[in-house]
Order: C-alpha cells, then sequence, then structure tokens
C-alpha cells in the first residue's frame, strides 16, 4: 500500500476540512505526536520510530492505505472528537473517559512497566521511597505532567486519590524533561523506552538524569490505536485481524 506523509497543522478548523480529501475509500488518516523512540519526524519529514513501524505494517496487513500525520495531543484529541472521515492515532491508552468519544482497537504494543526520572541531584530525595504511591504522597514534590496522558489504571487510581502537586502542561516529553532540568518540577512517570531516549538525547548529558524503579510498577501498559466514530466497524475489525496476525502481546503480569 501507498503512503503518504501529511504536513503539520495549527488550525483546528482546518484539520476537520482537509483530512476528508485524504480519507476516501480503503484510506485511513493516521496522527501521532513526537514522542521518540516510539513515533517521531525524521530530518526528511517523514515518519519513523518503533511503534510507527509496527502500526504501518499492522495497516498494511489490514489493507488499509495509511497517510500519516505529526500533531500536537490537543490537535490529536480534537480530531478524534471532532473530524467527520476516519481517523486513528497511534499508541494509546484505554480509559473509561476516552471511550465516551473513540473507538480503540486491540492492543498491539505492551509498555516495559514505568520508571521515574528525574534530576541525579534529587536523588536523596526519592532514595526513602519504595513505593511510587510514597512519591505521589509527597506534597513536597512536583510532578510533571501531560494533562492529556493517562499513566494506565494504577496510576491514574493514585493521581485522583492523592493529588501530588503537578505541573500541567500539554508540552513534549522532551520538554517536560527540560522542566525538571530547570527546576520547575521534580519528577516525570515515563516509560523506559522512552526515558532512555530522553536521556539519551538531552544536551545537559546523560548524568544530569536519572531513572529509578518502584516496587509497585511492575505491570506495563497496553498501546492500542484510538480512532474516532467515523471508522467502520468492519475496518475497525479488519485492524484487529491484523494485529492478531502480526504482532504477540506480551500477556504476563
Amino acid at each position: 500500500m501507498a503512503k503518504k506523509f501529511l504536513p503539520k497543522f495549527t488550525c483546528y478548523w482546518f484539520l476537520l476540512f482537509f483530512f476528508p480529501a485524504y480519507a476516501m475509500g480503503q484510506s485511513l488518516t493516521v496522527s501521532y505526536p513526537e514522542r521518540p523512540p516510539y513515533y517521531f519526524t525524521t530530518d526528511k519529514k517523514v515518519p519513523a520510530g518503533s511503534l510507527y513501524e509496527l502500526t504501518d505494517k499492522i495497516l498494511n496487513e489490514a489493507g488499509v492505505d495509511a497517510q500519516y500525520v505529526s500533531l500536537t495531543i490537543p490537535q490529536i484529541f480534537y480530531v478524534i472528537k471532532h473530524a467527520r472521515e476516519p481517523h486513528c492515532s497511534i499508541g494509546w491508552f484505554r480509559t473509561p473517559e476516552r471511550e465516551l468519544f473513540a473507538k480503540f482497537s486491540e492492543p498491539f504494543f505492551k509498555n516495559n512497566p514505568m520508571v521515574l526520572l528525574t534530576r541525579t541531584a534529587l536523588s536523596d530525595r526519592f532514595e526513602e521511597y519504595d513505593r511510587v504511591e510514597q512519591v505521589l504522597a509527597d506534597q513536597k514534590l512536583v510532578m510533571a505532567k501531560n494533562v492529556n496522558y493517562s499513566y494506565g489504571q494504577y496510576v491514574d487510581s493514585l493521581l485522583q486519590k492523592l493529588r501530588p502537586k503537578i505541573l500541567p502542561s500539554v508540552q513534549t516529553q522532551a520538554e517536560l524533561v527540560q522542566a525538571i532540568y530547570h527546576g520547575e518540577a521534580d519528577y516525570l512517570l515515563i516509560s523506559p523506552e522512552e526515558a532512555e531516549e530522553l536521556i539519551r538525547s538531552s544536551k545537559e548529558g546523560e548524568e544530569t538524569f536519572m531513572v529509578l524503579s518502584f516496587s509497585d510498577l511492575q505491570r506495563g501498559n497496553e498501546r492500542r490505536l484510538m480512532c474516532n466514530q467515523a471508522i467502520s466497524d468492519s475496518v475497525l475489525e479488519r485492524i484487529n485481524d491484523a494485529i492478531d496476525r502480526v504482532t504477540q502481546i506480551n500477556k504476563r503480569d
């Protein structure tokens, strides 16, 4: 299947009217945020990343002509909620709140257990804690959090229960790491794959940051395609069948 890469957009109104011209027949627009190493745009202005490549294999297997576009997180949610033609976005957790407006594929990837990223200089602030629940209960610590992200059922429930101090943002993970570096926040909860890439590419040097694991973060979260209501059940079923054929999800607890 031929693939197209659509340019970035900043106008939400334009998103609703641009996509239908490209979403006819068996084709589907597919968005992704900039989150290396999962999905990102290269210097040559083409999509790349481990989950982009896996998604592209799945859609090819399903016979869907994918047209990829890099969008910000708010733009993705806007399109999922309002676009009138079929649209999916890569790599999302399924939550009850999102199921009110979106359809989800079967899982096609499972993260390793989440870790905490912080400045190395703050290591003593966390050394007494064995569980992330204790970190979130510490009102002296500030968490950097993208307001549109879910962290999985366990952490989301802790956030609701413990109400930690949060630096709310709609910025990218890389920009949240910068907030930690500049002392605006103390830590970020993140997948180890992302943490490794962000630290490796950091201008401040790998020794500036560290990651910590916790005993109550032992299960990874499943990532899916999040689609708008315009996608037909038959197309979504074809995608799910392709997921079964292309991937094997690690279901170990």
